[in-house]
């Protein structure tokens, strides 16, 4: 399981072509001299299922998990530019992952909480002895990745979930899983929470022309 690195952001409304085209042919690029492990992926934020008004857009890229120290480095540098400065960058080390997808799924879901750290174990063991196998009964729930916050301002611990569809979100077990008394013990304790429900949108060209959405590129 790799490392990951989030962007979040929002395109600056006068210049979206300009940092679109950015995007692609800078800041990409830049990303490979670091050492990636795959394409950044293009995500955007909906408001069904969202629970903080955060940036709109997220880039995500699969990092080597050895090479973690070296993006540390990298994150510690100030922006090159005004563009590189609307990134907020966080980066994870990998913890566990359920479950596999062919790619990206066309909707995928961020949810992350900090927990004191005398409830850390607990949060953990509800993630993958409750939470987790409930939510993998779902048709169209297809994978969930965890990863612990390396560098950047974010909550403590990150849930990649990866859907087929949004229907899995309105399903009497989805409903159960948000219903337990180990959920409403672990909902009682945490001290941060994100939760946003993204839309893939493609892998971002090096050449700074995005893909054409129709429900996402290569989106399962």
């Amino acid at each position: 399981m790799n490392a990951l690195l989030m962007e979040l952001f929002d395109k600056p409304a006068e210049r979206v072509d300009e940092f679109t085209e950015w995007l692609g042919s800078v800041h990409v690029p830049a990303l490979d001299e670091v050492g990636v492990a795959g394409p950044t992926l293009l995500y955007e934020g909906t408001v069904v299922h969202t629970a903080q008004n955060g940036p709109r857009f997220m880039c995500a890229t699969a990092v080597d998990p050895d090479l973690i120290d070296a993006w540390q480095q990298r994150l510690a540098e100030p922006p090159s530019g005004e563009f590189d400065a609307l990134l907020q960058r966080r980066l994870y080390r990998p913890i566990d992952v359920v479950g596999e997808t062919d790619g990206p799924t066309r909707f995928m879901m961020a949810v992350s909480a900090t927990v004191p750290p005398d409830k850390v174990a607990d949060y953990h063991a509800w993630y993958t002895d409750e939470h987790t196998p409930m939510l993998h009964s779902i048709d169209g729930w297809l994978r969930t990745r965890r990863y612990e916050l390396v560098a950047g301002d974010a909550p403590q611990i990150l849930a990649l979930q990866d859907l087929a569809t949004l229907d899995a979100m309105g399903s009497p077990v989805h409903r159960d899983a948000w219903g337990t008394p180990w959920r409403a013990r672990v909902a009682a304790y945490r001290v941060a929470y994100e939760r946003t429900m993204y839309r893939f949108d493609g892998p971002v060209s090096k050449t700074g022309q995005e893909t054409a959405r129709a429900g996402g590129a290569g989106a399962r």
